[in-house]
């Protein structure tokens, strides 16, 4: 038994070779329920199975339609979570499914297509906000690939008399600092965004 995602991103129950979504309660019915007329259900509580209509079925489950589903998924975690080249990350789907499996797979280019959009959508630049209280850093900027802090003070204040200061970098780079004889100091002025501004070398 396993949940996987469907396109538009809703639990997919997998489980003895058939799909099913969440219809209410603690019951999910056959995703062929409407093209196929499909009774079959599973019911499950505290993520375990409590009954299963198997009987009422009344088409073959399909296993490897299903798992190049989760190969799909596969390759779209790996895309997302991961900086692995796009031919690498076709790669490890590979390796994680059967010939006849991969038989269902969409064709090299679509899969190529689909690394690159997910990859664009991670990296589109998040809009500006009008000022400096609306200004949220979401958990993923305020840390390193690894998990170490990277906004290292935001003196963020209701007051907005009181300047908003945000240091970004790590206890590491701060040590290596500390170390050097000499410190060249450069900016990203034009980018700098309109509601802040960066302090340069007097």
């Amino acid at each position: 038994m396993e949940i996987i995602k469907s396109e538009k991103g809703r639990d997919l129950l997998c489980y003895n070779g058939y799909l099913y979504r969440f219809d209410k309660n603690s019951s999910w019915r056959c995703i062929e329920c409407n093209t196929k007329k499909c009774r079959g259900r599973i019911n499950l509580k505290d993520g375990q199975i409590i009954h299963e209509s198997e009987k009422e079925h009344n088409h073959t489950p399909d296993i490897a339609k299903n798992e190049a589903r989760i190969g799909m998924q596969f390759l779209k975690t790996t895309a997302k979570h991961t900086e692995l080249s796009t031919q690498v990350v076709l790669g490890a789907v590979s390796l994680q499914v059967t010939k006849a499996v991969a038989g269902q797979l969409p064709v090299v280019d679509s899969m190529k297509k689909t690394v690159q959009r997910i990859r664009q959508k991670e990296l589109m630049a998040l809009a500006i906000p009008a000022s400096l209280k609306e200004l949220i850093i979401s958990p993923e900027f305020t840390t390193t690939l690894d998990g170490k802090p990277f906004l290292l003070d935001d003196s963020y204040s209701q007051n907005q008399e009181i300047p908003r200061i945000l240091i970004f970098s790590t206890t590491e780079n701060l040590d290596m600092m500390v170390d050097c004889e000499h410190l060249y100091i450069d900016g990203t002025f034009s980018s700098s965004p309109s509601i802040f501004y960066q302090p340069g070398p007097d």
